[in-house]
C-alpha cells in the first residue's frame, strides 16, 4: 500500500508507478481509513478485511472476494466490482455513486443509508440485502435478484427494474419509487405486475 500511496502523490512522475495488488491475498487485513483510490485490485482476496473510511474511489475490484468485509463509510464511487463478492459485507453508509455491480453477489449485504445513485447493478444478486433508508435513483437493476431485500424508506425514483426479482422484498410507504423501466409498478405498500 505504501508504493500506491507514493504513486497517488507522485503519479505525473515515470518512476512511480500504481501499485499492482490483482489476485494479492489481504484477507483479514486492518486497512481502515487507507487510500486505495485507483487501486488494481481485480481478484484480490479481501474476505473480512476492515476498509472502513477508505477511498477507494475508481479502484478496479472486478472479481475481488469482499466476502463480510467492513466498508462503512468508504468511498467506492466509480469503482469497478463487476462479478464482485460481497455477501455479508458491510456497506453502510458507503458512497458507491456511478460504480459498476454487473453481475456480484451482495447477499445478505447490509448497505443502509448508503447512495449508490447511477450505479450499475445489472445480473447482480441482492438476496436478503438490507438497503434501508439507502438512495439508489436512477441505478440499473436490470435482472438483479432483489428476493426478500429490505427496502424500506430506500429512493429507487428512476431505477430500471426490468426483468428484476423482487419477491418477498420488504418495503413500506417511506419507499420512494418511480421506475424508469420496470414491468413492476409501486401500488402502496406491495409491488402489482403491470401489464
Amino acid at each position: 500500500m505504501e508504493s500506491h500511496r507514493q504513486w497517488l502523490e507522485h503519479r505525473e512522475m515515470p518512476e512511480f508507478q500504481r501499485a499492482n495488488l490483482c489476485q494479492a491475498d489481504l484477507r483479514h487485513a486492518n486497512l481502515a481509513g487507507a487510500d486505495p483510490e485507483r487501486a488494481q485490485l481485480e481478484g484480490a482476496l479481501l474476505s473480512r478485511v476492515n476498509l472502513r473510511h477508505s477511498d477507494l474511489s475508481q479502484a478496479s475490484l472486478a472479481g475481488a472476494d469482499l466476502t463480510r468485509a467492513v466498508l462503512k463509510d468508504s468511498n467506492l464511487t466509480g469503482a469497478d466490482l463487476r462479478q464482485a463478492r460481497l455477501s455479508n459485507a458491510n456497506l453502510s453508509r458507503a458512497v458507491g455513486d456511478e460504480a459498476a455491480l454487473y453481475n456480484a453477489v451482495l447477499t445478505g449485504a447490509h448497505l443502509r443509508e448508503s447512495s449508490f445513485e447511477r450505479t450499475h447493478f445489472e445480473g447482480a444478486d441482492l438476496t436478503s440485502a438490507d438497503l434501508t433508508n439507502g438512495s439508489f435513483g436512477e441505478s440499473y437493476f436490470y435482472g438483479a435478484n432483489l428476493a426478500r431485500a429490505n427496502l424500506a424508506g430506500t429512493d429507487l425514483m428512476g431505477v430500471n427494474l426490468r426483468e428484476a426479482i423482487l419477491r418477498g422484498r420488504t418495503c413500506d410507504t417511506r419507499t420512494s419509487v418511480r421506475p424508469a423501466c420496470s414491468r413492476l409498478i409501486w401500488k402502496g405498500p406491495i409491488w402489482k405486475e403491470h401489464s
